[in-house]
Protein backbone atom coordinates (compact mmCIF):
# COMPACT_ATOMS: atom_id res chain seq x y z
CA UNK A 1 0.00 0.00 0.00
CA UNK A 2 2.59 2.24 -0.59
CA UNK A 3 2.86 4.87 -3.36
CA UNK A 4 6.34 5.69 -4.88
CA UNK A 5 8.32 8.97 -6.19
CA UNK A 6 11.62 9.53 -7.89
CA UNK A 7 13.00 12.54 -6.90
CA UNK A 8 16.21 14.22 -9.08
CA UNK A 9 18.39 17.30 -7.99
CA UNK A 10 20.60 18.76 -10.56
CA UNK A 11 22.04 22.02 -11.09
CA UNK A 12 21.79 24.00 -13.84
CA UNK A 13 24.98 23.76 -15.26
CA UNK A 14 27.37 20.12 -15.63
CA UNK A 15 29.01 20.07 -12.40
CA UNK A 16 30.59 16.61 -12.18
CA UNK A 17 29.94 15.36 -8.95
CA UNK A 18 27.11 17.46 -7.37
CA UNK A 19 27.85 16.49 -3.58
CA UNK A 20 31.41 17.97 -4.39
CA UNK A 21 29.59 21.15 -5.71
CA UNK A 22 31.08 24.41 -3.45
CA UNK A 23 32.46 21.99 -1.39
CA UNK A 24 34.75 23.53 1.24
CA UNK A 25 36.47 20.21 2.75
CA UNK A 26 36.24 16.20 3.08
CA UNK A 27 34.84 16.54 5.70
CA UNK A 28 32.05 18.59 4.27
CA UNK A 29 31.78 15.98 1.34
CA UNK A 30 31.85 13.35 3.16
CA UNK A 31 28.66 14.69 5.66
CA UNK A 32 26.85 15.38 2.54
CA UNK A 33 27.50 11.89 1.51
CA UNK A 34 25.88 10.63 4.59
CA UNK A 35 22.78 12.47 4.38
CA UNK A 36 21.68 11.80 1.01
CA UNK A 37 22.05 7.91 1.78
CA UNK A 38 20.98 8.10 5.43
CA UNK A 39 19.20 11.22 7.09
CA UNK A 40 17.55 13.06 3.94
CA UNK A 41 14.72 10.07 4.51
CA UNK A 42 13.93 11.83 7.87
CA UNK A 43 13.57 15.38 6.22
CA UNK A 44 11.24 14.58 3.21
CA UNK A 45 7.70 13.71 3.76
CA UNK A 46 4.36 14.18 1.58
CA UNK A 47 1.54 16.33 2.44
CA UNK A 48 -2.13 15.54 1.30
CA UNK A 49 -5.13 16.92 2.12
CA UNK A 50 -4.18 18.25 5.17
CA UNK A 51 -2.35 14.74 6.44
CA UNK A 52 1.50 14.09 6.52
CA UNK A 53 3.00 10.86 5.27
CA UNK A 54 6.71 10.61 6.65
CA UNK A 55 9.11 8.72 3.73
CA UNK A 56 8.72 4.66 4.55
CA UNK A 57 11.54 3.39 1.93
CA UNK A 58 14.32 5.48 0.83
CA UNK A 59 16.95 4.66 -1.59
CA UNK A 60 20.26 7.29 -2.89
CA UNK A 61 20.72 5.83 -6.65
CA UNK A 62 24.36 6.42 -6.86
CA UNK A 63 25.39 6.53 -10.41
CA UNK A 64 29.51 7.42 -9.58
CA UNK A 65 29.36 9.86 -12.36
CA UNK A 66 27.63 8.34 -14.90
CA UNK A 67 24.65 10.93 -14.59
CA UNK A 68 24.50 13.93 -13.79
CA UNK A 69 23.06 15.29 -10.76
CA UNK A 70 21.09 13.23 -7.83
CA UNK A 71 18.28 10.88 -8.00
CA UNK A 72 16.85 9.47 -5.25
CA UNK A 73 13.18 7.01 -5.01
CA UNK A 74 11.19 6.98 -1.99
CA UNK A 75 7.69 5.64 -0.89
CA UNK A 76 5.32 6.88 1.48
CA UNK A 77 2.03 5.60 3.00
CA UNK A 78 -1.05 6.20 1.03
CA UNK A 79 -4.14 8.07 2.56
CA UNK A 80 -6.66 5.24 3.84
CA UNK A 81 -9.62 5.91 1.32
CA UNK A 82 -7.23 5.50 -1.63
CA UNK A 83 -5.60 2.38 -0.42
CA UNK A 84 -9.43 1.27 0.20
CA UNK A 85 -10.71 2.16 -3.43
CA UNK A 86 -7.23 0.91 -4.88
CA UNK A 87 -7.53 -2.64 -2.96
CA UNK A 88 -10.94 -2.76 -4.39
CA UNK A 89 -10.39 -1.97 -7.89
CA UNK A 90 -12.45 1.19 -7.94
CA UNK A 91 -11.13 3.97 -9.76
CA UNK A 92 -10.09 7.18 -7.52
CA UNK A 93 -10.10 10.86 -8.20
CA UNK A 94 -6.04 11.42 -7.17
CA UNK A 95 -5.61 14.60 -4.90
CA UNK A 96 -2.41 17.11 -5.69
CA UNK A 97 0.20 16.00 -3.57
CA UNK A 98 3.11 17.96 -2.00
CA UNK A 99 6.21 16.81 -1.50
CA UNK A 100 7.95 18.71 1.25
CA UNK A 101 12.29 18.39 1.42
CA UNK A 102 13.94 19.91 4.19
CA UNK A 103 16.91 20.40 2.62
CA UNK A 104 20.00 19.14 4.54
CA UNK A 105 22.51 18.76 1.01
CA UNK A 106 22.71 22.29 0.47
CA UNK A 107 21.20 24.84 2.49
CA UNK A 108 18.51 26.02 0.16
CA UNK A 109 15.67 25.76 2.88
CA UNK A 110 12.46 23.70 2.98
CA UNK A 111 11.34 23.16 -0.67
CA UNK A 112 7.94 22.10 -1.77
CA UNK A 113 7.06 20.20 -5.36
CA UNK A 114 4.02 19.91 -6.07
CA UNK A 115 2.46 16.89 -7.82
CA UNK A 116 -0.47 17.41 -9.66
CA UNK A 117 -3.15 15.04 -9.19
CA UNK A 118 -3.75 14.31 -12.58
CA UNK A 119 -0.55 13.51 -13.41
CA UNK A 120 -0.98 10.78 -11.11
CA UNK A 121 -4.25 9.71 -12.52
CA UNK A 122 -2.75 9.82 -15.94
CA UNK A 123 0.25 7.49 -15.35
CA UNK A 124 0.08 3.79 -17.24
CA UNK A 125 -0.17 0.92 -14.96
CA UNK A 126 0.43 -2.68 -15.84
CA UNK A 127 -2.26 -5.02 -15.09
CA UNK A 128 -1.13 -8.90 -14.77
Amino acid sequence: GLQYFSLSIKHEQPVGDLLKWECGSNEEYSRRLLYSVGDMEHDVYIEENGSRYPCRLFHHLRTHGLTLGLAFVMAFERPEDELLALQQGEEFPYRDKTLVFKDGLFGSGTLHLVINGKAIQNQPQLKL
